[in-house]
């Protein structure tokens, strides 16, 4: 099983611009050796929100780009419609598990749950709601400029963090858009809630 996994990351990285794809190996190592996970590579294929259904793409960690161990979390795993949501040391616990999917970031543990961001006005809080398909849960992926944003608003507003804040427990939520490291992300394959 390793053995594929290693052969498939080899020819992952070879299509690859040789800096690119050896700084690309090299987070993508650091951040699953410090989170005690197996190497998975992600569908070089997929793009925007859409998701392949391989199990190694399927399920995501979301990180901002600037503090790779703190991962998007639901409080304690508890998950319900109004629970807000936290930047917490990422442990590989089914609550920082996400799926991307047809413009929805859903809590992976239960799909039925989506980030929601309220009135989505500079500051409020993001939280899980029921998925409902309305503009406060849709939500793009702008690979370029690493950045998770609201897609069906006029202005644009992305998923934010406190800039240089590094303390478990702060909450996330949503700002105008404006390019700074703390709206950049990263996005890395993890396995699917339950250790299945």
């Amino acid at each position: 099983c390793h053995l594929t996994m290693f052969s498939h990351s080899v020819r992952f990285l070879s299509v690859l611009p040789p800096v690119f794809a050896q700084d690309l190996f090299e987070k993508q190592s650091q951040f699953l050796a410090r989170h005690e996970s197996v190497m998975q590579i992600a569908n070089p294929n997929v793009t925007s929100l859409a998701v392949a259904s391989s199990d190694d793409s399927y399920y995501k960690t979301i990180t901002p780009s600037g503090a790779n161990s703190l991962c998007i979390d639901v409080p304690g795993g508890n998950a319900y419609s109004g629970a807000g949501l936290q930047l917490w040391e990422c442990n590989g616990v089914d609550g920082q598990t996400w799926v991307f999917d047809n413009y929805q970031i859903r809590f992976g543990a239960d799909e039925n749950l989506c980030i929601d961001a309220g009135n989505m006005q500079n500051g409020v809080q993001l939280m899980l709601w029921e998925c409902n398909g309305l503009e406060q849960q849709n939500w793009a992926w702008d690979a370029d400029a690493a950045r998770v944003y609201l897609s069906g608003r006029s202005a644009a507003t992305c998923l934010d963090w406190y800039d240089q804040v590094f303390d478990n427990g702060q909450p996330l939520h949503v700002w105008e858009c404006n390019g700074k490291p703390n709206q950049q992300w990263s996005l890395w394959p993890t396995g699917s809630p339950g250790g299945g």
